[in-house]
């Protein structure tokens, strides 16, 4: 029951917040928006957004020990990244170990590799999020607790990437106490040890982990500037942070449709857009952002097709 739950739940959230929405514009509002966008800016954007996914599989390879193909890890980057945005929860993480293994890798090197990458994500994420809040001027108050909240999740951030990375030792006492007995204890210790050989590589990883993360956002700034919404690049960073968590919601639709239209409308209206341009703006952003990320993961897909 709880697992029809699950699959259900995305579809229903979707339906809902699409019918919702779609109260409230017209296909040829949507339609009109497009005509009027700039082809240029979008073109900007999507280079840069497949700039974004070039580094993030030369992180990859970074964080691999075992020969890989440039070529080969960067199509894993494309078809994981579209699969982390197609699927709720971030289930899609599971199509990089995946074609990894096809491609020679093994489970515990994979698994290391994606875990190292998303600490350093998640310190990267909270470092712009604190920049946002010193550059970007935001029409609106933000509650304390987001401040402490934030600060709290990169301090979290700092220790675990220490933990990982430098406390390995203590870290394997931990290991070996919550998974003594069980047949992946020491499938588990390999991935911690692997993972803690990276630790001469933290300056190099970082840097690249925020590079990434600022080119990401500044290809869907240009998505908005083709759509003539009038906010400036710290605005755009300081809504994207939230939205980059949207797919781990569990009832996140498929590509995110409807929670990501419910989500850039309610930003844009926060940040003095008017309601009706700001639900056919949520429409006509997340499509040409879907086909961002599905462009260069379908080629991906056909990429590694031939050559795995």
């Amino acid at each position: 029951m709880k697992k029809i739950v699950k699959l259900l739940l995305p579809i229903i959230a979707t339906f809902f917040l699409l019918w919702y929405l779609f109260r409230q514009t017209t296909l040829s509002d949507i339609s009109a928006t497009f005509q009027k966008s700039s082809p240029l800016y979008m073109l900007i954007g999507f280079g840069l957004y497949i700039l974004c996914n070039i580094l993030r599989g030369m992180r990859f390879k970074f964080l691999i020990k075992e020969k890989i193909p440039s070529l080969t890890i960067i199509n894993i980057a494309f078809v994981n990244n579209m699969a982390n945005n197609m699927f709720p929860a971030k289930t899609g993480e599971v199509s990089y170990p995946y074609l990894l293994k096809k491609s020679g890798i093994s489970l515990p090197m994979s698994l290391s590799s994606l875990l190292v990458a998303r600490l350093y994500d998640f310190i990267a994420l909270s470092f712009i999020f604190l920049l946002t809040l010193f550059f970007a001027v935001i029409p609106f108050a933000l509650p304390k607790e987001i401040m402490v909240i934030t600060g709290s999740i990169l301090i979290i951030a700092i220790i675990l990437v220490s933990l990982v990375i430098y406390g390995n030792h203590a870290l394997k006492k931990i290991i070996k106490k919550l998974f003594k007995g069980r047949l992946y204890e020491e499938k588990v210790l390999e991935i911690f040890d692997l993972s803690g050989e990276h630790r001469a590589k933290t300056g190099s990883l970082l840097v690249v982990s925020v590079l990434l993360w600022i080119i990401n956002f500044t290809s869907l700034f240009f998505i908005l500037q083709s759509l003539h919404i009038a906010v400036t690049i710290w605005q755009t960073f300081f809504i994207c942070i939230f939205y980059v968590f949207l797919p781990l919601l569990p009832f996140n639709g498929i590509a995110g449709f409807g929670t990501a239209e419910a989500y850039w409308s309610a930003m844009f209206i926060l940040f003095g857009i008017s309601q009706e341009i700001a639900i056919v703006s949520s429409f006509s952003f997340h499509i040409i952002n879907v086909l961002y990320f599905v462009l260069p993961g379908l080629y991906g897909l056909y990429a590694l097709r031939k050559s795995l």
